[in-house]
């Protein structure tokens, strides 16, 4: 860059997850933007701030491949988000299910007027109850895993869409270095 040459910039920020940051910085830098620092907001969420040459001469089109790839990158996340929150609402509900058993049981050993049939049928129900809650874990990591694998196709293909895109866009700052 030359010392007598003024240069503007456009400035982008992105609230990031910990785990999508290193992602996000590469991303960016395929359209032109340069990583320039790091706002963390909590443990686990970071402001990721960008700056980018205004004078950029293939910009409208980096911004429309951007716009593309922010997108299908939206899509992947309300795929992932189905994936997770049908897992979870299954969960839930069995896991009350579950509990509602338990607390049957646990009442009905629990009766004044207690029998010894009461008693033996509260303590099976309770058991049973209980062995439904342990096994609602399992269940769900079952479920999130049967989830996963019918949505991969989508997301792998999402990606590759996604890398189409960036690689459209690290060709376009190429020509742009050339000129």
């Amino acid at each position: 860059m030359d010392n007598n040459k003024f240069t503007s910039y456009e400035y982008l920020s992105k609230t990031v997850t910990a785990s999508k940051k290193q992602n996000c910085i590469d991303s960016q830098s395929a359209f032109g933007w340069e990583y320039v620092e790091e706002n963390k907001i909590s443990k686990e969420k970071s402001i990721l701030s960008f700056k980018r040459d205004k004078q950029l001469t293939h910009k409208i089109e980096l911004s429309k491949l951007e716009a593309k790839m922010n997108k299908i990158e939206n899509e992947n996340d309300r795929i992932y988000k189905k994936i997770y929150n049908s897992a979870k609402t299954f969960s839930y509900i069995f896991g009350i299910a579950s509990i509602l058993i338990f607390g049957l049981g646990l009442s009905l050993v629990m009766v004044y007027e207690m029998n010894l049939a009461t008693f033996i049928c509260g303590i099976i129900i309770g058991v049973i109850g209980f062995v439904l809650c342990l096994y609602n874990y399992f269940l769900h990591n079952k479920l999130l895993a049967k989830n996963k694998i019918k949505n991969y196709p989508n997301i792998e293909a999402n990606n590759e869409k996604i890398s189409i895109i960036q690689e459209q866009a690290f060709n376009l700052l190429n020509t742009n270095d050339e000129k």
